[in-house]
């Protein structure tokens, strides 16, 4: 049976960028299966982050 690994990336982290290849030998070595889930920055998920009055 496959276990499936999901792996929240973002672009602004280096620390998805040390782990990708980490992870992807993982998914050759292993019967697993990543999912990978990026992650959006705080500017998209919050609509008023730029907004100053709240």
């Amino acid at each position: 049976m496959t276990s499936v690994v999901d792996l929240f990336w973002s672009f602004r982290s280096p620390y998805s960028y040390l782990a990708t290849p980490g992870a992807l030998r993982l998914e050759q070595d292993f019967d697993v299966s990543l999912r990978f889930r990026p992650v959006l920055p705080l500017a998209v998920r919050q609509p008023d982050f730029f907004n100053p009055e709240t």
